[in-house]
């Protein structure tokens, strides 16, 4: 399990997300010749269970694609607004 740190550097935080988009990216590329339904992949959780190469990357992606949401919905909340006006952040 990931325990967060109390005090995350933003730098960190981006660059590190910057080599995992790369390394996706890279593994995307390499799928491209590869069989996304026959190939299955264990997952964490139950090393007896497989998905197909494809489900895992569409089960990433939606996984993604939700904390990008999230992350949509901090930055448009009223609470970062009066932060940013009260300069506390940035």
């Amino acid at each position: 399990n990931a325990i967060p740190q109390s005090n995350p550097s933003a730098t960190e935080m981006l660059t590190e997300f910057l080599m995992q988009q790369h390394h996706l990216l890279n593994l995307l590329e390499i799928s491209k010749h590869a069989s996304l339904s026959g190939i299955r992949v264990p997952i964490s959780i139950n090393r007896f269970i497989r998905l197909k190469l494809g489900d895992t990357f569409r089960f990433y992606l939606a996984h993604e694609k939700r904390h990008f949401v999230q992350i949509e919905n901090v930055l448009n909340s009223d609470k970062i607004t009066r932060m940013i006006e009260q300069k506390q952040l940035l």
